[in-house]
C-alpha cells in the first residue's frame, strides 16, 4: 500500500490546528499500520490490520473532504460588492461582501478581510489570501522581512504613510512574495498599526484609535528595536518616553 498523503492548504493549519492534528495522528497509524501488515505472516493478523488501515482510510478522507471544504476564510464564501483588482486589500462592507479597503478611511481599514488572489468583477465570487498566507506576485519588488502597509483604494507599499491610517497587512518573505497579516473573520490576532516618528524626539505622542491598550515594537532609524518607557494614556493613546531624542517606527499590535 502507498503511505498516505494528505495536503493541507496553506494557512489552513494555522486557522485549524485541530484538523491539522487529527489528519496527521490518523496518518501516522495508517502508516505504522501499514508496515505492521506488510511484516505479518500470519494472514489472519494481515487482514486485521488491512481492515484496520481501511477504517483509518475512510476516516481521512472524511477529513480531506473537510479540507476541500473550508477556504482559509473558515469557510466564508465572499463576493466581489465593486470590481476589485488582483493583489489588493479588502474589507467586508456587508457580511461576506468585499470593498476595497483605504488607508484614508478608518471604518474600510479595521477590520480588514484580506487580500485578493485575481481580479473580480462585481457580483463575482473572490479568492481570498488570509492570515498565515503566502500571495506571490511577480511584478512586487518587496525588501525581504520588512513590513507590507496598506496604501489608497486597496493599494500595498513599504512606504509607511504618514497619514490616515498605516495599517500592517503583511510582510514580504520575498521581493515577490508575502505573508498576510490581517485580522478579520477567521483571522487569529489582533491588526499592527505602524506609526513613523520623522523628527528625533524624547517622547512620541501616538493616537491610535484601537480602543485597546497594545504591545509596542520600537525600531529606530537603522532598523534595530529600542526598549523604552510606554505610558497608556487612553485606549486610544498613548506615549512612548526615551532617553535621549529619536526618530524610527513604533508597530502597535
Amino acid at each position: 500500500m502507498a503511505d498516505p498523503a494528505i495536503l493541507i492548504p496553506s494557512g489552513l493549519a494555522k486557522l485549524h490546528p485541530q484538523l491539522e492534528t487529527s489528519i496527521k495522528s490518523i496518518a501516522g497509524a495508517i502508516q505504522a499500520l501499514q508496515k505492521k501488515a506488510a511484516g505479518a505472516s500470519n494472514g489472519g493478523v494481515a487482514s486485521s490490520l488491512a481492515a484496520q488501515v481501511q477504517a483509518l482510510q475512510a476516516q481521512l478522507q472524511a477529513l480531506q473532504a473537510q479540507v476541500n471544504g473550508i477556504d482559509s476564510a473558515g469557510g466564508t464564501t465572499f463576493t466581489a460588492g465593486q470590481s476589485l483588482p488582483a493583489y489588493c486589500a479588502v474589507y467586508e462592507v456587508a457580511p461576506g461582501v468585499l470593498a476595497l479597503a483605504d488607508s484614508t478611511e478608518l471604518a474600510t481599514c479595521v477590520p480588514l478581510a484580506g487580500l485578493t488572489r485575481a481580479v473580480a468583477a462585481a457580483g463575482q465570487s473572490v479568492s481570498l489570501a488570509r492570515n498565515g498566507e503566502d500571495v506571490s506576485n511577480p511584478l512586487w519588488n518587496w525588501t525581504p522581512r520588512q513590513p507590507v502597509y496598506l496604501g489608497v483604494l486597496g493599494g500595498l507599499s513599504q512606504v509607511l504613510p504618514l497619514s490616515g491610517y498605516p495599517l500592517v497587512v503583511g510582510w514580504a518573505v520575498s521581493s515577490t512574495a508575502l505573508r498576510v497579516g490581517v485580522s478579520g473573520a477567521g483571522g487569529d490576532g489582533p491588526h499592527t498599526l505602524a506609526y513613523q516618528q520623522q523628527s528625533p524626539a524624547t517622547s512620541w505622542l501616538i493616537d491610535h484609535d484601537l480602543n485597546r491598550f497594545p504591545s509596542v515594537t520600537i525600531l529606530d532609524s537603522s532598523g534595530g528595536e529600542v526598549e523604552a518607557d510606554v505610558v497608556y494614556l487612553s485606549a486610544a493613546s498613548l506615549q512612548i518616553n526615551f532617553a535621549y531624542a529619536l526618530s524610527g517606527r513604533a508597530f502597535l499590535n
